[in-house]
């Protein structure tokens, strides 16, 4: 991916190419995305209330390409930054292997237990998103080398 990105860079990004490999990298992650957003969606609730962290979460699960000639990668993640003011380590708190305490609307801190919903759509769809990432960078390789 380093290689093809410098090519592009070398070449002068012909129109679209860099854009469509992007759009095609983001396309191989997006059913291993759409099921971390559902994974969080379907974490159990208790209670009679909803303070919304599971629809929080799906809504805060972004990719996000980086195709630089020294640095490439391609990242599925939770942006802590797009969780709501005060919630934005509760991601890593959920997927986490242990209980962890949180008050409830201002009363007693009670136990919450984990519930691991990234890591297993990461390791069912890794392979897909493998294969479909080295069929864009290919793609793209193949269109700098026709000219």
């Amino acid at each position: 991916m380093r290689r093809v990105a410098r090519d592009l860079k070398l070449a002068g990004s012909p129109r679209g190419v860099s854009a469509r490999m992007r759009r095609n990298i983001v396309a191989a992650v997006e059913p291993m995305k759409k099921q971390v957003q559902s994974n969080a969606l379907a974490i159990p609730s208790k209670g009679h209330g909803s303070t919304g962290l599971r629809a929080s979460i799906a809504e805060a699960t972004k990719v996000k390409v980086t195709a630089g000639a020294r640095v490439s990668r391609v990242r599925l993640q939770v942006d802590a930054a797009k969780m709501p003011v005060g919630q934005g380590a509760l991601p890593r708190l959920m997927e986490g292997e242990r209980k962890w305490r949180h008050p409830v609307y201002g009363g007693p801190w009670v136990p919450q237990d984990a519930h691991p919903y990234f890591a297993k759509a990461v390791a069912q769809h890794l392979p897909g998103v493998q294969a479909g990432v080295l069929k864009a960078v290919d793609q793209t390789a193949a269109e700098l080398s026709r000219g």
